[in-house]
This record gives structure tokens, sequence and C-alpha cells, in this order.
């Protein structure tokens, strides 16, 4: 059976079974859900409809069969379909079509760079679906407004969301599908982090390469240079109680990110080395957004 078939099955269960869509927090597109059926049982889903973004659901079948899907998101679409009306769900379809940075201020002084690290992986938290699970041990941002390099350990996520909440851009990496989703295990008002205009570099790159390039080997293609670690040593110093080296950790992750940011901004282009060691030349889509 088709993606869509599979999609189109669950949307009809959705029908079927009477699912019941309830917005809760946030927006009808960047918001959480209740989803009732006629059992009585509830399941949440975080939906956001954004470019890069991901909906996700705490039921097994979104868990486990990879469709990015399952009876309940499509119980959402559903309501939406039926209480926003064809016209303002093709106005979202187009705005989530277009960068969310599309139209803002593309330059490092104006930006908000960011990375965290976390306390936990992957496997104790079962799996990649359980993303605000992971924890906060330390995140840090960059930005010229702020006089340089502001660091936040677990107990600051409050003032960490709202700081990125004021910015005008935020510049990361992978932080639509991983960044923001940790944060979401703290706050519903991470929630709105998928509204503020985000250039995440590696989904813009991957819009260009078809495959997802990572930071360490676009540092050493591009600049030159090398990352201090990896995360799952970042997990391992924490767990020592060395904040301090995950904190460092995290500032040359967001140090190197401007990086390659401003070398995308100036040069137009970042250079990657594929996975047959072949070094490529990867159009910076940022530097098209700036002129334009």
């Amino acid at each position: 059976m088709s993606r869509e078939q599979e999609v189109a099955r669950r949307r009809e269960r959705a029908r079927q079974e009477g699912l019941r869509a309830e917005l809760v927090s946030g927006e009808p597109f960047l918001g959480r859900y209740r989803v009732t059926g006629r059992s009585g049982r509830a399941h949440e889903v975080k939906f956001r409809w954004a470019r890069g973004a991901a909906c996700r659901c705490d039921c097994q079948d979104y868990e486990t069969k990879g469709l990015g899907t399952c009876k309940h998101i499509e119980a959402v679409w559903l309501h939406l379909e039926e209480h926003l009306g064809p016209e303002r769900l093709s106005q979202q379809a187009a705005r989530a079509s277009r960068p969310s940075w599309a139209g803002a201020v593309l330059d490092g002084g104006s930006a908000v760079f960011f990375d965290l690290e976390t306390q936990r992986i992957f496997e104790e938290v079962g799996g990649r679906h359980h993303l605000d699970r992971l924890g906060v041990s330390a995140a840090v941002t960059y930005s010229d407004a702020d006089g340089g390099f502001r660091d936040y350990l677990e107990q600051d996520v409050p003032a960490l969301i709202e700081r990125l909440l004021r910015a005008p851009l935020i510049v990361g990496f992978n932080v639509l599908r991983f960044d923001y989703e940790v944060l979401a295990g703290y706050s519903a008002q991470a929630d709105r982090l998928y509204g503020v205009p985000t250039l995440d570099l590696m989904l813009e790159l991957e819009q260009s390469l078809g495959w997802r390039p990572g930071l360490e080997s676009l540092a050493r293609a591009t600049l030159g240079t090398s990352k201090l670690a990896t995360g799952l040593e970042a997990v391992e110093w924490f767990r020592q109680g060395r904040l301090s080296d995950v904190v460092r950790y995290c500032r040359e992750d967001v140090e190197i990110t401007r990086r390659l940011f401003e070398f995308g901004l100036s040069q137009g282009y970042l250079k990657v080395v594929d996975r047959q060691g072949q070094e490529l030349s990867v159009p910076a889509s940022w530097r098209a957004g700036a002129a334009a």
C-alpha cells in the first residue's frame, strides 16, 4: 500500500470513528490538540503546519509506522477543514510553503544563533518520536544585540524560550526538527517558536542535496575546522557534572553555525563531503533571500 493510501485510510478511520479534535493551547496551525474518540480515550497532537516542522502524536501508530501522521493527526486536519474554511486553509498553505525567514533581515547583526544539548539520548526516551523527553543540559545563544554569547542551563529554559520568541530571526542547525521539539517538553510556549522567522541551515541544504548533511562535514569542508566533540560526548559530560564543558561545546557549535551562515551569505555557497567522499558545493539559499 502506498503512503497516500495509508494516509487516506487513517483519515477515513478518523471520520468513521467520530474522532473529535479540540485546541487546548496555541493557535490553530501551531498548537496542541486533544483528540478524543467515542470511548473517551484522548491523545495529544502537537500540530505544526509550518515549513520544516512535523506534527506529532503520542499514539502507537504514529510512533511505529513512520508515516508522519495517524488517525488523530488526520482528525485535526478534518477539524480545520470544517471550522476554518478553504480560503483560510489556502492562505496558510501558501505561508507554510515559503521559508519562514523570507522577509526577515538576513544579516548576522540581527540574528540570534542558537543551539542546545540534551541530558539523554534517543534510546533512553523511546526513540526519536519523544524528543520532548530528552531534557536540556545547556543551551547557548549568540546575538550582537545581546553583546555576544549567552549561556542557559535547564532552570533557565523559560528565559531562553522568551529570548527566542523576541528574535527577529533565529539561525540554527536542525532546530525545527530537534531543538524546538526538545524545548516543547518544557512549555507549550515553545510551540510559538515555529512562528518565529527561522533559518534552519540543515533544512535549507537538505532541499538542495536531497539528504541531511552533518555540521561536522560542513565545518571541515567549508571552514577547515572541526567540532570539539559529539552530542553523545556532551551527554556523558552532563552526567559527570562537567557542565562547563557542555557549555563550551555548545558555544562552539553556535560559533560554527554563525560562521557557516556568514560564509554562505558572502560567498553564496557552502561545501560538504557526500557519502562517497566527494566534496560538493551547495547553494546557500539565504544569500539569494538577502539579495532579494
